[in-house]
């Protein structure tokens, strides 16, 4: 290959309408998208590190609140028990105190 004709050949890849402006252009381009993407990526990797804290958070919370609503039911089954008990002995110490105001009633006659 003769020097005309690599000179010919090197024309041809490159355009002359051209400029180094534009491939400049390009290249900035190329390389502001790449940083995007980069910057992207790191935002989306750190937002789905906190979507996993958040859900094991969660979870924590369920088993908690699940913990603690069991506990209550079972107060709840001890005062009720405890309420029901003190009514029953309320009404025997009524009754007992109305045998007994009869009782001192007939003692006074």
């Amino acid at each position: 290959m003769t020097m005309d004709e690599a000179k010919t050949s090197a024309r041809r890849m490159i355009r002359p309408d051209i400029s180094v402006g534009n491939i400049l252009t390009v290249l900035a381009m190329i390389v502001t998208i790449a940083a995007g993407w980069s910057t992207m990526r790191a935002t989306q990797a750190e937002h789905d590190r906190r979507i996993e804290e958040t859900r094991a958070d969660l979870l924590l919370f369920k088993s908690e609140t699940s913990a603690e609503i069991t506990r209550l039911r079972d107060q709840r089954l001890e005062l009720m028990t405890a309420v029901s008990s003190m009514q029953s002995d309320v009404r025997h110490l009524v009754a007992e105190v109305g045998r007994m105001r009869l009782a001192i009633e007939k003692a006074r006659e």
